[in-house]
């Protein structure tokens, strides 16, 4: 894994809007908008029931404000535990150490820091007996932590981890791996979700990554230049290459999936990767609901964003914001939405658009069948028009999802004057007779 040094700035560009569903006010970025009709309804309809079905095991309560870890036992690697009151430190001496704790609980009045050698350290935390992992208070170190609890990891609302990097997991990994430096996780039957209500910060060029059946993002996640994966599968494997790109390799789970931000999750100058593969049909699902995905170029890096469901039976449903832009100057970044059905709330706003002198990026969607209508379909013509001043679209179908035979079907009137969209079905492209798409740029 890469270095990670430093500690990331939040940039706030925020604004709190009104959010019915939940009743409370919550971030935005300047430019989102703030209500708007849903098209998709029976679409909508069943993420609300995946949803609920699919939610992380909820906790009753939270720990004891001075709750610590427990019964923790270093089993590979060199590394000490002290405790004094309500702090505890990990002292670690080599670069890779396992730690396996009867328990690892933080609770709000408490705080576990991981003195480290370098920010290319890891220490690998694996809870072998208890509850999911409640963490409310305070995690800290100068190198990475990796959490691994079958049943669950819970950070409450008012927790703060600011670590050089995070991999909080249902899915082990065998100790071999991880003192060889892979990153390969499996299930292994565990069906515990993974839950954020407070802010995870990972340091510049850092990783957090959440990795479980169901990951749900209620909070703030932020890893400037860096990488965030939220991701569901029955085997993950997490792989950096020398120039820095991410790559992640799903297998499909044999239990529902579901990925889910409801809130904010920032990696200006890096990437977004959601991703979810089950092997049932309608069991995988990647969802952003009235939340925020911002990945703007930085630094000179374009920011890439990418929602990836099932290809054969996945939905990848989006409402919010979804954000590659370059406000500060140079190129839009790269979005892209795909699974076997793909569909987007009138009130979202996806960009890509270009700073000054910058060129604007591309927003791909890739389902198997698409549908532009003004009603019933996939998006609208409205919608899709207006998101055309934000950038480059591409649309592209494939064969064989959902029962899907490829093609793209256009209900609606589509128009703009900058940018590009960019059609292409593997099978046909089915022009409504009253409708069109026109152009106007000159």
């Amino acid at each position: 894994m890469p270095s990670l040094p430093g500690v990331a700035a939040m940039n706030h560009t925020y604004r709190l809007v009104w959010n019915e569903e939940n009743q409370r006010y919550v971030p935005a970025p300047e430019c989102a908008r703030t209500r708007g009709k849903r098209s998709g309804g029976v679409l909508w309809s069943v993420v609300h029931a995946l949803a609920a079905a699919f939610a992380p095991p909820r906790v009753a309560q939270a720990p004891a404000e001075n709750a610590l870890p427990s019964g923790g036992q270093v089993v590979a690697g060199q590394a000490g535990i002290r405790q004094s009151g309500n702090r505890m430190t990990v002292d670690q001496a080599s670069s890779r150490a396992v730690i396996d704790w009867q328990g690892f609980d933080i609770g709000s009045q408490a705080a576990v820091h991981f003195n480290q050698p370098s920010a290319d350290a890891v220490a690998l935390n694996r809870v072998l007996a208890g509850d999911a992992s409640r963490i409310h208070g305070q995690l800290t170190a100068n190198g990475q932590v990796w959490l691994v609890n079958p049943k669950g990891v819970i950070f409450g609302a008012g927790s703060r981890v600011s670590v050089g990097g995070l991999v909080a997991s249902t899915m082990d990994i065998t100790n071999a791996d991880f003192m060889a430096g892979k990153a390969v996780f499996d299930r292994d039957g565990a069906i515990g979700g993974i839950e954020n209500h407070g802010q995870i910060t990972a340091a510049d060029g850092g990783l957090v990554a959440l990795l479980a059946p169901a990951v749900k993002n209620d909070g703030i996640v932020s890893a400037r230049l860096g990488k965030v994966v939220l991701a569901a599968g029955e085997r993950i494997a997490l792989d950096i290459d020398a120039d820095g790109l991410l790559s992640v390799a799903v297998d499909p789970a044999a239990v529902k999936t579901l990925i889910e931000n409801r809130q904010l999750i920032v990696a200006d100058g890096g990437e977004v990767v959601m991703t979810g593969r089950a092997a049932n049909l309608l069991s995988a699902s990647v969802v952003t609901k009235h939340g925020t995905v911002q990945a703007r170029t930085m630094a000179g890096r374009e920011g890439r964003i990418l929602l990836l469901a099932d290809m054969e039976h996945g939905r990848t449903e989006v409402s919010g914001t979804l954000d590659a832009s370059a406000p500060d100057g140079g190129n839009g970044g790269f979005i892209e939405t795909s699974a076997a059905k793909v569909s987007f709330d009138d009130a979202v706003l996806i960009t890509t658009k270009a700073g000054k002198n910058g060129k604007n990026g591309r927003w791909l969607i890739d389902p198997s069948d698409f549908t532009i209508a003004e009603s019933g379909g996939d998006i609208t013509g409205a919608l899709l028009s207006s998101q055309l001043g934000e950038g480059d679209v591409e649309i592209q179908s494939s064969l064989g999802g959902a029962g899907g035979g490829g093609d793209i079907h256009v209900n609606d009137a589509v128009s703009w004057s900058e940018n590009t969209l960019t059609l292409t079905a593997a099978r046909d492209i089915n022009m409504g007779s009253s409708q069109k798409t026109e152009n106007k740029a000159r």
